[in-house]
């Protein structure tokens, strides 16, 4: 049977200096891929970055040790945007490749956490799911997955918050998935990131069904219990930090907008497309208000909406939950029944 330094060896990568010198081999390496908007952010600043048997890889904003503007940082971009993933492919190689053999002692597992790989601007998905298995292939995946509508909700949330010069304005949320599901076939729409099945498929056909681990995010909101247990056998490492980390947690990261500041981010995008001004800065401001009270949710989705994404996204929700005996239907994923 190959061992993990034959595989890296059949991807054009350099066998581990420990596997060379006869010395102990590394801990198992792990990459983690998101999706985006699965609680990515809370699970690297809490619990990836601050568990003391794992030595972690990701930039400083995600709890790791990679500052912005860095070699890292310019691999993160190079995944998020390149179009083209061959070129510059060789030097962030050997530039991962060597920190990630300079592992901590004491460490039980190497973790890198980016949900860039599993984000559908530049190159696509099926292109990052290669590129992965290309730079990592000893690597076992884990990959967390959320309800098709409110993962559409929450996109649309961090597209509005984070509007680009020369974007054009959101329309409302209703009109923007009708929007989004008539581009389905378009790569750089949305209605990628509800491809679950294919997604997942994408990462098996690279590195084994066997060493790809689907999270579901509900089950981390509702069963956090269970979700860290889990993760952590994964992981092999002791669950019991986890579950301090949990119970210790002062505030969930990144979390949704109120209804302010959502109304504040609607307004924004028109001053942000003309550049830097006194009244985008003003609403900015505006908005951070809003946490300060308790209002309802800052977007509801109409039955139109729910019922066109649900049909979007059924088969691909029943397949992956047959498949992995996932049980999606416990937390209302559509073409399931409880």
């Amino acid at each position: 049977m190959p061992t993990d330094d034959d595989r890296a060896a059949a991807y054009g990568a350099v066998p581990s200096p420990a596997t060379r010198t006869g010395a102990q081999a590394p801990p198992p390496l792990y990459l983690h891929v998101g999706m985006p908007k699965t609680a990515t952010s809370t699970l690297q600043q809490i619990y990836f970055a601050r568990h003391p048997e794992i030595d972690y890889f990701a930039l400083a904003r995600k709890g790791g040790p990679y500052p912005k503007g860095g070699p890292f940082d310019a691999f993160v971009r190079w995944v998020r945007n390149a179009t083209d993933l061959e070129s510059d492919r060789a030097r962030h190689r050997a530039y991962l490749r060597s920190e990630i053999e300079g592992s901590r002692s004491g460490a039980h597992c190497r973790l890198i956490s980016e949900e860039r790989f599993t984000g559908h601007f530049g190159a696509g998905l099926d292109a990052k799911a290669a590129l992965a298995g290309d730079l990592f292939p000893e690597a076992r995946i884990l990959l967390a997955i959320r309800h098709p509508v409110d993962h559409l909700v929450s996109n649309y949330l961090q597209h509005l918050k984070y509007p680009r010069a020369g974007q054009t304005p959101l329309p409302a949320f209703d009109a923007w998935v009708q929007q989004t599901l008539g581009r389905q076939e378009d790569p750089s729409s949305y209605a990628q990131t509800l491809r679950i099945h294919d997604l997942v498929r994408a990462y098996e056909r690279r590195f084994g069904a066997d060493r790809v681990l689907v999270l579901v995010y509900e089950e981390f909101r509702d069963r956090p219990e269970r979700f860290l247990a889990r993760l952590a056998d994964w992981l092999d490492v002791s669950e019991t930090p986890f579950h301090r980390l949990h119970s210790d947690r002062h505030a969930v990261r990144n979390p949704g907008p109120t209804r302010p500041e959502f109304a504040c981010w609607y307004l924004r995008q028109r001053w942000v497309n003309r550049g830097p001004s006194l009244m985008g800065s003003a609403l900015t401001r505006a908005a951070q208000l809003g946490h300060r009270i308790h209002w309802r949710p800052a977007v509801r989705p109409s039955p139109l909406s729910r019922s066109r994404i649900a049909r979007f996204a059924a088969a691909q929700c029943r397949a992956l939950s047959r498949e992995r005996g996932l049980h999606l239907e416990d937390y209302g994923y559509p073409g399931l029944t409880s």
